[in-house]
Order: structure tokens, then sequence, then C-alpha cells
């Protein structure tokens, strides 16, 4: 008897499945539907729509549920689901879902231990993995906010991975930041508009994110050293200037650290003596500390370093007039003079005015002044500028491996190391042949 039990039991499954199959069937040839698939759930966004993703590699792998109250699916569980697709961009579909119904409950698969550059290389795409880091970044998806992204630093490389802010709030992860971490997920592919960027980890819900070593006290964190470390550390140094994306710390050691501050974290003054923690990673030059918040901050006291009046040829040829980069250069508040070849939407557009200096160029970040820039910063003034001198280089994809060099930007510390020293005439050739033009018709 209990044998027929169980087997009636299976039957009935199975006649259920093969129904609901035959149903499917009906309604795609009769109203226009056009999918039918059947998958493991992997991820459950519990957004307006809800989003569903399967455990495939070819679409429909994510669909938009219906909505309701109640999500009839978690990770582990087999389903099926009818609906319709509509074209997007790129000759992309999208799926829409009228019906889920959930088929059985199952286990998501054992992930596979890998390393951070083995998750990027692609060779587990669609893949259940596992992966062991320091969780260095949470931030709120802006182009889909109902993901939170985070990042990862492993010692073969960072990893990418999302999760949604229906399973743990952006507030948490950003508490867990600096904790050593197990991330399991289904490796994908970046959403549209970062499909070219490589792959992500979609972590199976909450339970994806498991914290190994709560992160440190941000007091007793480890005093920066020029070498990397995936912990945060911490630095100490005076504010020598803000720049568009960076803020430059002249430290105890007299060396540049340029750090990059944290997501919501208010730019420092020049002058301020900072205590500053945050991750160490190279550029081009040395390291800097990126995702920085600052500890402490002193008040600034003293008068800004003067700046040193060089030929701003010296900055890109050397002695024969070859041309050359001059390192020597990097770091040092320099004074230049020149004229400002840039209109005046252009600088306020960028935060910038381009100066040409004889034959060389040079970029002046001002996005840090940019409520206490003089008015009288228009094309054709020539003025002095003092500033910290930066190397600036290219940071497309395809200039990762050697960035390419673009040129020297000065970064002035205060509106006073902004001087115009004199303003272009008023008479144009614009303005001259509407003159000329008005004095012959009379």
């Amino acid at each position: 008897m209990v044998a027929l039990s169980v087997n009636y039991a299976i039957i009935s499954h199975m006649i259920r499945i093969a129904t609901f199959f035959w149903l499917c069937l009906i309604t795609l040839t009769s109203s226009g539907q056009d999918f039918c698939v059947t998958g493991l759930v992997a991820v459950v966004n519990r957004s307006t729509p809800p989003r569903i993703y399967l455990m495939k590699e070819k679409p429909p792998s994510c669909f938009w549920a219906p909505i309701a109250d109640a999500i009839p699916c978690q990770p582990g569980d087999i389903v099926v689901a009818l609906g319709h697709s509509q074209p997007i961009s790129n000759n992309q579909l999208d799926f829409f879902a009228n019906k889920v119904v959930r088929i059985k409950s199952n286990q998501l698969p054992t992930p596979q231990v890998v390393t951070g550059s083995q998750l990027n290389g692609g060779e587990y795409f669609s893949k259940a993995v596992s992966v062991t880091g320091v969780l260095a970044s949470a931030i709120r998806d802006d182009v889909n906010t109902t993901w939170n992204l985070m990042t990862l630093r492993t010692p073969t490389g960072k990893v990418y991975a999302a999760l949604p802010e229906s399973e743990l709030p952006l507030q948490e992860l950003v508490a867990l930041k600096d904790a050593d971490v197990r991330l399991t997920g289904l490796v994908t592919r970046f959403g549209i508009w970062r499909s070219f960027l490589g792959y992500e980890l979609m972590l199976f819900g909450k339970d994806g994110l498991k914290v190994l070593t709560p992160p440190k006290n941000r007091a007793t964190t480890p005093p920066f050293k020029f070498t990397e470390s995936l912990h945060r550390c911490h630095a100490e140094g005076v504010v020598l200037a803000v720049g568009r994306q960076k803020t430059f710390l002249r430290t105890s050691e007299q060396t540049i650290l340029p750090i990059t501050l944290a997501l919501g974290v208010a730019r420092p003054q020049v002058g301020e003596l900072l205590t500053v923690i945050g991750f160490t990673e190279p550029d081009q030059r040395n390291l800097q500390l990126v995702e920085a918040e600052i500890l402490s901050r002193v008040a600034a006291t003293g008068s800004p370093q003067a700046g040193l009046d060089i030929d701003p040829e010296t900055l890109y040829a050397d002695e024969s007039g070859r041309n050359f980069a001059n390192t020597e250069y990097y770091g040092k508040i320099l004074r230049l003079t020149g004229t400002i070849v840039n209109s005046m939407e252009n600088i306020h557009l960028y935060n910038a005015i381009i100066l040409a200096c004889g034959k060389r160029t040079v970029s002046v970040d001002i996005s840090a002044l940019a409520n206490a820039t003089p008015p009288s910063l228009i094309f054709g003034s020539t003025v002095a500028v003092t500033g910290l001198c930066l190397a600036e280089f290219e940071n497309d994809a395809y200039a990762q491996t050697i960035p390419r060099f673009k040129g020297f930007t000065l970064i002035p510390r205060t509106a006073n190391d902004l001087e115009v020293l004199s303003r272009p005439s008023w008479w144009t050739p614009t303005r001259l042949l509407v003159v000329i033009a008005i004095l012959l018709l009379l």
C-alpha cells in the first residue's frame, strides 16, 4: 500500500506538470504569448514588478513576474513561466511572465570555489560559484536603484557583486565594509548599460553573503605603507589640493598621497590636517587610498606655499628639445602664466581652464573652486595660475595596461591662486565688422 501511495503521488505530480505544459502550449498558440520556460530560480528581486533570475545560460534567463502580494517562488525553486517578449535595445528581448507556477522546491547547486581572476575570466558564466575576499564598497546602483552593488577585494583581483535591496538593505551592507566575507551566487554578465565590462556575481539572496571576520574597529586600522593590502589602513597628511576626483595629501614623510573619498564624504579644505582610512590601490606612479573616510580633521594654519615659476616648455621637453614628460615637477606647487583658450561656457561646463603657455597647453582643474572663480576668466585673458602639478593619463579600457599620457594639470588651492593679468581687447573681429557695417549704412 505504501508503494502504491508513493507511486500515485509521483504520477499525480507528473500529470500536473504535463497539464500545465499542455495549457502553456494552448495559450501560446491562441493568445499571442511567445515564451514558456522552465528553470531553477537563482535570485528573486522583490521590486515592483518582481524580477526572477534563472540558472540558464540562454534567454529567457530572467523575466518580470506578475505583480502580486506574494511572489510564488524563492531561490532553489523550479518554476515554469509563461508570457510574452518585447524588443529592447541592441536587438535584445525582455520577457514578461503572465503566469509563474512553482513546480517543486529544490536545492541550489553546490558552488564551485573560485578565485577572483577565475570569476572575471568568464569560464564560470551562468554557474554557481563561491569566492572569498574583503568587502571594499557597497553602493546603490544608479542605473537600477532596486539593486545594491559591491566590490570585493581578493588576492587575484576585484570582484563585483550585486544583491537586491529587498534582500539586504544598503545600510547593512555598508556596515560590513572591510569585513572578510564569502560571496556565493550566479556568475552573470553586467546589465545592458555595462554589458561589455565583464562579469559580476549575482548573490543567492542574503544567504549568499557570509561574514567570516567582522570589520576591524576604524580606530585600530594599521598605518599606511607603500605596499598593497586587502584591508583598510590609515594615513595622516595636510591637504595640498582638492581636484575633480581626488584629494592630495602631503604626508609627514613629504610624499604625495592621492585619496579618493567614499561616496557621501564631504570634501576637506586646503591646509587641513586629516587622518583618513581607506584601501590601498596602485595608480600610474604610486599607491593611493580609495573609498577613503575622514577620521579627524584639524583646521588649517599658516599661509599657502608660494609657487615655483618655471618655463612651461620644461614640463614637456628635455634640454635637447626632445618630447619628454618631466616627472621632476610632479607634486610640486608651480606658477604658470598663459592665455585662456576655452570659452566661458566650456569653463563652467567642465570646471576646467585650458591654458596656452607658448606652444604647450596645460589643463587647470577648478572644480573645487566652482563657487569662487573670478568672473573675468574669459577666452583670451592672460592669467597666472598657481597650483599642484599632476600628470594626467587616459583611463579607458584600452589604456589600462599602459595608460596614455594626456598632459599636465594644475590644481589651484584657492581662488587667490588665479590671477588675471590682462583681459582681451573688446575689439574682436566680429565686433569690428558689425561697427563697419553700421557705419556703411549711415
